[in-house]
């Protein structure tokens, strides 16, 4: 998978807890052949830590990202072992 695209499309500042909030869309794409995927996410990450806010927002995104879609493969796996099982 490769990330074709990131866009933040809204952010807010929790001073409460000292944390950004951000809603990052993320256009992936996966090769030649495949069509694009976009999911939208909802990040948050500490507003007062080392490098600049806009990039580990979206380092979280692309982060989260990679966990759902190596979640997402191994259901599908799971899924089609159990369909050959049976």
């Amino acid at each position: 998978m490769s990330i074709y695209q990131t866009r933040i499309l809204h952010a807010r500042r929790d001073r409460d807890f000292g944390r950004v909030e951000a809603q990052v869309e993320i256009i992936t794409h996966d090769g030649p052949g495949v069509p694009a995927a976009s999911r939208k996410l909802l990040v948050s990450v500490p507003d007062h830590a080392k490098g600049r806010l806009r990039t580990r927002v979206v380092r979280e995104a692309e982060r989260l990202s990679e966990h759902f879609r190596a979640h997402e493969r191994a259901r599908t796996i799971a899924q089609a072992a159990r369909t050959v099982a049976a």
